[in-house]
């Protein structure tokens, strides 16, 4: 039996918090010597990646009021540095992302407590994978400290503490699972990893990447069903105002996981689909949506690369009632013909072709 670990059972941003806030406290606990001297070198790492600077631990004097969601922020805590007080804000993320203009908050509410001649320090500490919208904070004002540099600072500094130690091998287990996620992705059986939003989202953006073609619009998003189960879409193609009244029309990308008629079991598949809103007692433009639906279903067969491909498609869900979303193609992934990397291949092939052919319909 491996030995338990404490943040096995601790995985939410609040334990995270308090391993951060009760790390950093130890430095005016002189007492314990060892772990006070790597707790300062914690909050010059952090300084120095904010302020691209390479000072020295001996620089942090001491620290003052750290503090729990003081003001709603994660960590907050005082250093004196240089002979100079320091505010340092850390939103502590795992697995979420920022959101609401918190960062921005944050950073104002702060800014506005203190003097013109204190120093304020914003972190976006984060030990899951970084999202596009992670990768902006710095627009806000902040320093990202992922968990690659996370896990270089653990591994260089070493101490006999048995909580720093559980927090350090679990950030290193973390960190290997992620990287097994992104190496078991590039082999045959890579699709068993769409479990993981990451991956999911890793395969979406190298889509959009390799098929760029698109109308008025191009993004990449994830959510998550009712039974829990993630997805992410790409969409390439958004009309406003169609001619006769239907709303809007919007055809992406998907993947997510369903049960494959042929297997009876749940796969992971990709689809490409169609999405217009259409309200109740809205008959006529039902009917619209339908029409559209079948010009997209029509142009998709009619491809030639398409039929020239050796992906294997499936049987859509028919849609005969008007349903604001609809598929247009699907097939499921597998260890032969639908790969990961096969698809990623082959739908480039044919992308480029469909958005032509629907840039010449009328609107």
């Amino acid at each position: 039996m491996n030995k338990p670990n404490i943040f096995d059972f601790a995985t939410k941003e609040l334990s995270q918090d308090a391993f951060i806030a009760w790390f950093i406290s130890h430095i005016n606990f002189k007492e314990d010597h060892e772990l006070s001297i790597v707790a300062k070198k914690f909050v010059i790492f952090l300084y120095n990646i904010f302020n691209n600077t390479s000072f020295d631990y001996d620089r942090v004097q001491f620290i003052d009021k750290v503090q729990l969601q003081y003001k709603k922020i994660d960590v907050y805590f005082r250093a004196k540095i240089n002979d100079k007080m320091v505010s340092f804000i850390i939103e502590d993320k795992v697995n979420t992302t920022h959101h609401s203009n918190q960062l921005i908050k944050y950073k104002g509410l702060i800014e506005k407590e203190t003097n013109l001649e204190e120093e304020v320090v914003c972190i976006y500490y984060k030990t899951g994978y970084l999202f596009d919208v992670d990768k902006e904070v710095s627009k806000f004002g902040y320093s990202i400290i992922d968990i690659n540099l996370i896990n270089k600072f653990l591994s260089e500094n070493n101490l006999d503490n048995l909580i720093y130690n559980d927090y350090k091998n679990f950030i290193e287990r973390k960190l290997n699972s992620l990287n097994e996620s992104f190496s078991l992705y590039n082999n045959r059986l890579g699709f068993k990893e769409f479990k993981n939003d990451y991956i999911q989202w890793e395969f979406m953006k190298e889509l959009q990447r390799r098929c760029s073609d698109f109308i008025n619009e191009t993004t990449v998003y994830s959510g998550v069903n009712r039974n829990g189960a993630i997805w992410t879409q790409y969409k390439f193609i958004y009309i406003p105002k169609l001619i006769g009244g239907l709303e809007d029309d919007n055809v992406f990308y998907r993947v997510d996981k369903r049960v494959n008629k042929l297997t009876k079991k749940e796969e992971y598949y990709l689809s490409l689909r169609m999405y217009s809103a259409v309200k109740k007692r809205e008959d006529n433009i039902r009917n619209l949506k339908l029409i559209r639906l079948k010009t997209y279903i029509d142009i998709f067969n009619s491809l030639e690369v398409k039929e020239n491909s050796n992906l294997k498609f499936s049987r859509i869900n028919n849609d005969y009632q008007g349903a604001n979303e609809s598929e247009i193609c699907i097939l499921f992934f597998n260890n032969e013909e639908n790969t990961i990397k096969n698809v990623l291949n082959e739908i480039p092939k044919f992308h480029k072709e469909f958005v032509e052919k629907v840039k010449e319909l009328p609107i």
